[in-house]
């Protein structure tokens, strides 16, 4: 399937750089540009939708695109550097460009608002179709409080009707509490937690089979102490926030296994571990010797309801 993945990125890579080529060649023979750059905003939008390209060719789309952008801007708007000291300035055109700029940096905000909307009901949705198939023994780690509410309300009364319980941090009352109800049938029940409080609780290793990671476990950046040994750091997030992330990622695969005869499957939901610029460093967070697939949710879930069955 990783052949897959790339075939499928690959195509979807000349999809987008099939696109923007478009818009470059309208822009050559001399066609408006207002609604050249509206149909750049929809490529970019497009663009940041899609899941199923490498990071390398992510990166490709990106730069053409920019440039691409570049170009739009430099002929609708005029070279921003050589009107720098105008657009500073209180003229008319100076005025017109910066209620484009925040009419532009508005939208955005709200597509970007309405696309995580969409992607948590989806991830959601994807959340539930897995639960009903392997029903039980399985541990979700969340980064947040809210996030773990907005999951358990989302969840629980749908799968409360085919005989699964949800049992969430913070909802269900004291921690040795929650690990009780949930060895009484941990075949039909399923665990909701931040990550925070998995590393202060004993784990009934036999009762559990699959960890879910929705997040990768970067530190809070409005965190004193966080923002404090950030300016140790030339660059803090590739030399501090990374490192960091590592070692938590570690420290939860250390804890899983116990002897050579542990089996677990993670799910590491957060697709930016290999589509972005510095996903690959949380590679060596993984142990050695260990299967690692990156799979379209749906084919994961068609593969594991056959083994099911």
């Amino acid at each position: 399937l990783d052949e897959e993945f790339r075939g499928k990125s690959t195509e979807a890579m000349g999809s987008f750089m099939g696109m923007i080529d478009k818009v470059e060649a309208k822009a050559k023979e001399g066609g408006r540009l207002r609604p050249l750059f509206d149909e750049l905003v929809e490529v970019q939008r497009k663009y940041r939708e899609s899941k199923n390209m490498t990071r390398d060719h992510r990166n490709k789309v990106w730069a053409k695109l920019d440039g691409a952008f570049k170009e739009i801007k430099g002929k609708l708007f005029g070279d921003q550097d050589n009107n720098k000291n105008q657009n500073q300035g209180n003229s008319p055109s100076a005025r017109t460009q910066r209620r484009l700029d925040g009419l532009l940096n508005a939208i955005e905000k709200m597509e970007r608002s309405m696309r995580r909307d969409e992607d948590d009901l989806e991830f959601i949705e994807d959340l539930k179709d897995f639960i009903k198939i392997v029903r039980g023994k399985t541990l979700i780690l969340f980064t947040s409080f809210h996030s773990i509410k907005e999951a358990f309300l989302w969840l629980e009364h749908d799968l409360k009707k085919d005989g699964i319980t949800v049992y969430a941090q913070s909802i269900w009352g004291w921690k040795q509490k929650l690990i009780d109800f949930y060895k009484q049938n941990a075949t039909n029940s399923v665990l909701i937690w931040t990550n925070t409080f998995w590393e202060w609780v004993d784990i009934p290793w036999d009762d559990l089979k699959y960890l879910i990671i929705h997040k990768i476990p970067f530190m809070v950046p409005t965190d004193p102490i966080f923002q404090w040994r950030s300016q140790l750091f030339k660059d803090p997030f590739s030399e501090y926030a990374i490192p960091k992330a590592v070692i938590k990622l570690k420290q939860w695969f250390w804890r899983l296994i116990r002897t050579k005869n542990d089996s677990w499957v993670v799910i590491f939901l957060d697709d930016r571990i290999y589509s972005s610029n510095w996903g690959n460093a949380l590679y060596t967070a993984f142990p050695e010797n260990i299967k690692k697939r990156v799979w379209f949710t749906q084919d994961f879930l068609d593969i594991l309801n056959k083994s099911k069955n």
